[in-house]
């Protein structure tokens, strides 16, 4: 796959994965701010869960996508070194 087209798709889900996470953290507030009970502890724990599952696949890409940079000015990318190694 061309590197080029896996970056974009790479923002894409990005920026598509932090709008989710806004609107599941508008919902988390508003199940928060609701009258106690069963069904709105059923909904801050499943909200809670996709919420946190959400954050964490865009920190994973946000991750990916800071270690890739453009090389020179013809727009082939390269890997920046990783850290780890």
């Amino acid at each position: 796959m061309d590197p080029t087209v896996a970056l974009r798709r790479a923002q894409r889900w990005f920026w598509l994965l932090t709008v989710v996470a806004i609107l599941l953290v508008g919902l988390l507030s508003r199940v928060i701010t609701a009258e106690p009970g069963p069904l709105a502890g059923i909904a801050l724990a499943l909200i809670g869960t996709a919420l946190a599952l959400v954050v964490t696949q865009v920190c994973r890409l946000m991750l990916a996508i800071g270690r890739v940079a453009p090389a020179t000015a013809q727009g082939r990318l390269r890997r920046l070194p990783s850290r780890n190694r």
